[in-house]
């Protein structure tokens, strides 16, 4: 040994079980704390069970008439008692007589065996929310925004009118009323050529969940041929509504040509025609039009029902006064529409009645008298007169129909032939 150098005594280890120990009140002392957190920390509803009830899945589905909503459900497990329970108060709530034949539902699922919680679809004009609960399901239901908007789509016809409105985004419904309006100047569908130009607006609704409905036009400038022609709807001092041209005049003669669609005349104005019953000659100051039972009958201009019932001879009756002295008469009919009665105001082309053989009638037919200031007058020779608006009217028409041609006019200065579409906006 070197007295000199000191000796490095050998360092004495730590049994194994002093760190064991260690370690385990270390990880005894962890738990401790883990568990012992006050319970009003923590967060609320933070079980297993309950983070598995929070996890929510919402499943677009849409249900064809074909297979039914009940099928759908089952298919999503929900008890055949409870689907029945919850298709029961659906069709309670809501009215799905104009129901698309393919509507949309949203299933809420949730829960580690995916129960349906709830669903939630659109019907017309209304969300409807049906929740489970415990004995059954909670419905509630909710009329759904809607904006009130016109849109205008502008092009020129490419190959025919139809299609190249169409194309332009006119709706299918709105083609005809668009022919209707000009039918009295041109036929659209027949004397249109190619390059010909268009702008049509329209009033449209469009609802939260993105369906569209188109209501009637409002305004449209067509070139026909090279020759212009527009028109403007605008609603009197009286409520009466109509189309007119730029200037104020109306696009329809003030009475239709004829009050129903028939197949032939079987009797004109006549003052000396023999009785079909009697064969004694009396005045026939009609006209009879013979058309199929139950054909609709229109009221030949606007007024005011004067009188709906049965009335001797004629049968089923229905009778209207217009404006300017005139009244209109419609008889032998099958029966008179339900929203008719005395007081009720009538547009012109408004279904009345339908065709019957009621009263002293040989057949099915519609006897019909047109009078002026109480005087029944030939409605076949008569030079239908065209509405023309009072001084009040037709400023208000001037300050309306400047608004519709903005409308009609595309925002950038482009040519029409540029298909476009614009939307003015007004929530409602």
């Amino acid at each position: 040994m070197n007295p000199g150098k000191p000796t490095r005594q050998p360092r004495s280890k730590p049994e194994g079980i002093s760190y064991r120990a260690l370690l385990l009140l270390s990880l005894s002392c962890l738990s401790l704390l883990c568990f012992t957190v006050p319970a009003n920390l923590l967060p609320e509803d933070i079980s297993v069970a309950n983070l598995a009830r929070t996890s929510e899945q919402r499943i677009a589905i849409k249900v064809d008439r074909s297979e039914g909503l009940m099928a759908v459900l089952q298919r999503h497990g929900v008890e055949l008692s409870l689907a029945q329970q919850l298709i029961g108060k659906i069709w309670w709530a809501v009215n799905f007589k104009d129901a698309p034949a393919v509507q949309r539902f949203d299933l809420v699922v949730g829960g580690a065996e995916r129960r349906v919680r709830a669903l939630e679809f659109f019907s017309q004009e209304h969300a409807v929310l049906a929740t489970a609960i415990a004995d059954g399901w909670h419905i509630e239901r909710r009329r759904i925004e809607e904006i009130e908007a016109s849109r205008t789509v502008r092009g020129r016809v490419v190959r025919d009118f139809a299609g190249s409105v169409r194309t332009a985004g006119l709706p299918e419904e709105l083609i005809l009323q668009l022919v209707e309006i000009f039918e009295r100047d041109a036929d659209l569908l027949t004397q249109s050529r190619r390059g010909d130009e268009f702008a049509v607006t329209f009033e449209e609704r469009i609802y939260e969940d993105g369906r569209r409905v188109s209501g009637r036009i409002i305004a449209a400038a067509l070139v026909v041929g090279r020759r212009p022609m527009t028109a403007f709807y605008f609603r009197d001092l009286l409520g009466s509504g109509g189309y007119y041209d730029s200037r104020g005049v109306s696009l329809r003669r003030a009475f239709l040509d004829s009050p129903v669609k028939y197949e032939r005349i079987s009797s004109t104005f006549d003052l000396a025609r023999p009785d079909p019953l009697t064969g004694v000659e009396r005045p026939h100051e009609a006209i009879d039009y013979v058309a199929v039972e139950g054909t609709a009958v229109h009221a030949i201009g606007p007024g005011v029902v004067e009188y709906v019932g049965s009335q001797g001879s004629y049968g089923n009756l229905v009778r209207i006064k217009h404006g300017g002295g005139y009244a209109s008469a419609y008889a032998h009919l099958s029966l008179a529409s339900d929203h008719i009665a005395e007081g009720t105001k009538v547009e012109a082309g408004e279904v009345i009645g339908y065709v019957g053989q009621t009263g002293y009638a040989t057949g099915p037919h519609l006897h019909f008298e047109f009078s002026r200031n109480d005087e029944r007058i030939d409605s076949l020779a008569f030079d239908i007169p065209t509405p023309v608006l009072t001084r009040k009217d037709l400023k208000r028409f001037q300050e309306e129909r400047d608004t519709l041609v903005a409308l009609l006019r595309p925002k950038e200065a482009k040519p029409v032939a540029m298909a476009a579409a614009s939307t003015t906006n007004r929530r409602r």
